[in-house]
């Protein structure tokens, strides 16, 4: 009763702190990531992919809403072959408002930065919640270029929890990326049966690790190590402790169900934004680039566990399409242990009465019964605001920090002194980083794994629970937004412009190609990337697929219909959206005489990245006010590289008016050949 009441008045004080007392002074933070090729086996099988500072997944970057992130990204990417490669970076989620230019995906935000180059990219965080970056270049997030990015609301979020992790998931491939692109863009008259076809996995991996059966691979002369192959991921909890887990899925293709044995799972973030906690579910599922994040409270009575104190997290595989592959995948999964309840039972094949291997399990059970060190507790009173800066808290500033075009260019006759504070202006460039940087340097972070996670051999392990009968699967229509800590944010009830695009697949000339309107989306067509063109006022190529959204403060409705046998994740960059209604699978395409009364106008889910399911159709909504050229594309990244792809261009007036290309975007494009002309309209 105590402690509670404790709770209470401290979540009490940290309300009132929020309500009144002084504001978080922002930070900047300065990180350098190096991409490069190495090495690794990470479910056993050896391959060469691509690192982040020396390691994969790459590292975890955590910061608050309202800092300002300097990243400079420094390609390294040779291969094994001597080929050099050039690269982008996408910040998965984050709208990059007044900050078009770094986006991220080539030739459309930006030029390719070239091997032995680097590019800095600087924003700042008006948004929270659970991201990641990745690769925009090509196939190259597929081979490892990816890690997260976590953004904290200070100074708590909405939901109160006492610690949390982070579990990735995706699908794996023993080729290389371009290997598998190669392939994917030969004629369907080539005699290998994998021309002109996309890509299935070989394997899936859990925080970066996975389990191949290395006698299957071994059929196709693949190493294998055997020992890596048989490491789990574990996660250490504490008795009656809530745990806010962020799940994330970085997949090429593949989506997974989540579960945890006996353990519900409250749904608390969808995509970055806040959303009210939805009636406990048993089952979640993840489509591409999609992240969520779950209150789960560790109330399994270690006394009466006949578990042992040990559960299972679960991962099931789907390949929603037309093709699944030949060999089973083994789905990654991991482990819970409650610190402190029944030792782990040794494996007797595996720790014999020898002194080492006593010594071993010994040191095993002292590390994993080890209390959380209160420093490295990432816990939550609750009391903030998560996800996109609210109309409320806008209208509650005199000068919203979140709305000052910090990153563009001053109003026609304004303050010249707003220059001096503009990280995109290009005054801060000079000398190749932002001011900032160049006083403290950059950091190159190495650590990407929790605390509380640890990996051991799965014959240490022993895991008897199961899984639901009838398992409760979350509908994402049951999810509701918040607007701000108790208010939800619903729907726009109408729309000022309508946009309705039709994907459907085809063979031209014998190759694959997929279209969107008719249109196959390829930007290899432009070297002046599209925001770029829209600032100089130079015409956009059809290959893009440009749509034109002149008009501010309006509301854009988006009709996607899939028109094949295999469903899709959508991805649109620079906004989040509500997404109005999914049909079912094989409706057809959206009639709204038929499906209009489907539209949720009420409550409404706000994402980021949503799908269609086959031969069916999505509505969704979003608010303009984010001048800028932002893609729209399947999450499946072999359906982009066919074509799956179209790009919004949004106020392009305000562009030309308002906005200058930063002298380092022009730089980056200088060396690639490409010479970004000084215009004053």
């Amino acid at each position: 009763m105590e402690q509670s009441r404790f709770r209470i008045i401290v979540h009490f004080v940290v309300l009132l702190y929020v309500s009144l007392g002084p504001a978080v002074s922002a930070k900047v933070i300065c990180i350098e990531l190096k991409a490069e090729f190495k090495q690794a086996s990470p479910d056993g099988v050896l391959k060469e992919i691509i690192t982040i500072n020396g390691q994969f997944p790459g590292p975890t970057i955590r910061a608050e809403r309202g800092d300002i992130l300097n990243i400079r990204v420094r390609n390294k990417l040779k291969d094994s072959s001597g080929v050099r490669h050039p690269t982008s970076v996408h910040f998965h989620g984050i709208e990059m408002e007044n900050t078009p230019w770094f986006d991220g995906p080539e030739q459309v935000a930006q030029c390719p930065i070239p091997y032995n180059g680097y590019m800095d990219y600087s924003f700042k965080l008006v948004q929270s919640g659970t991201y990641w970056y990745h690769s925009h270049h090509a196939w190259q997030y597929i081979d490892g270029f990816w890690g997260l990015l976590i953004v904290k609301n200070p100074p708590e979020e909405v939901h109160a929890y006492n610690d949390e992790f982070s579990i990735t998931l995706m699908d794996w491939h023993y080729r290389s990326g371009g290997t598998l692109s190669t392939l994917l863009h030969l004629p369907r008259t080539d005699p290998n049966p994998e021309a002109g076809r996309t890509p299935l996995p070989d394997s899936a991996l859990l925080n970066g690790r996975g389990n191949a059966n290395c006698l299957q691979v071994a059929v196709n002369n693949l190493q294998c190590d055997e020992a890596k192959a048989n490491f789990i991921t574990v996660f250490r909890v504490v008795q009656g402790w809530t745990y806010r887990l962020r799940v994330v899925n970085p997949s090429a293709h593949a989506s997974f169900r989540f579960s945890i044995d006996h353990h519900k799972l409250r749904v608390i973030e969808v995509d970055g934004v806040d959303t009210v906690e939805t009636s406990p579910v048993d089952v979640v599922t993840i489509w591409p680039a999609q992240r969520y994040s779950f209150l789960v409270t560790m109330d399994w009575n270690s006394q009466f566990n006949p578990f042992g104190g040990k559960f299972w997290i679960r991962t099931e595989l789907i390949i929603d399409g037309p093709s699944v592959p030949i060999l089973p995948i083994t789905a990654p999964y991991a482990a819970l242990f409650y610190i402190g309840s029944t030792p782990i039972r040794a494996a007797k094949k595996s720790v014999n009465s020898s002194k080492k291997g006593k010594e071993y399990l010994a040191d095993l059970l002292l590390e994993l019964n080890k209390m959380p060190d209160e420093s490295e507790i990432k816990g939550s009173f609750g009391g903030g605001t998560q996800g996109r800066p609210s109309e409320m808290e806008v209208a509650s500033k005199n000068e919203s920090e979140f709305q000052k075009p910090v990153f563009g260019l001053p109003p026609p006759g304004g303050s010249s002194a707003f220059l001096s504070n503009s990280i995109g202006s290009g005054s801060q460039f000079q000398a190749g980083a932002p001011r900032s940087c160049r006083a403290v340097g950059f950091t190159r972070p190495l650590v990407n794994t929790d605390p509380q996670e640890i990996v051991l051999l799965k014959d240490f392990f022993a895991v008897w629970t199961t899984s639901p009968q009838n398992p409760k699967i979350l509908n994402q229509a049951d999810c509701k937004s918040m607007k701000k800590a108790g208010l939800l944010d619903p729907a726009p009830l109408s729309y000022d412009q309508e946009v309705v695009l039709g994907a459907t697949f085809g063979i031209e000339n014998d190759f694959l190609k997929a279209y969107m309107n008719g249109v196959s989306y390829n930007s290899e067509e432009s070297q002046i990337p599209v925001i770029f063109r829209s600032i100089l006022n130079l015409p956009v190529p059809q290959s893009f697929n440009p749509q034109y959204i002149p008009e501010l403060q309006r509301v854009i409705q988006v009709v996607i219909n899939n028109d094949n046998d295999g469903a899709h994740p959508w991805h649109l960059h620079g906004h989040t959206f509500w997404v109005m209604a999914t049909g079912e699978e094989n409706d057809g395409p959206y009639n709204p005489a038929i499906h209009s009364w489907k539209l949720n106008v009420n409550n409404g889910l706000r994402r980021d990245t949503t799908h269609t399911p086959r031969r069916s159709w999505t509505v969704i909504r979003f608010d303009t006010g984010n001048p800028g050229a932002w893609l729209l594309h399947c999450h499946i990244h072999w359906h982009l590289e066919v074509g799956f792809g179209a790009v919004f261009i949004e106020g392009q007036h305000e562009l030309q008016t308002n906005y200058r290309v930063p002298r380092e975007a022009k730089r980056v494009c200088r060396q690639n050949g490409v010479i970004i002309p000084n215009v004053n309209f």
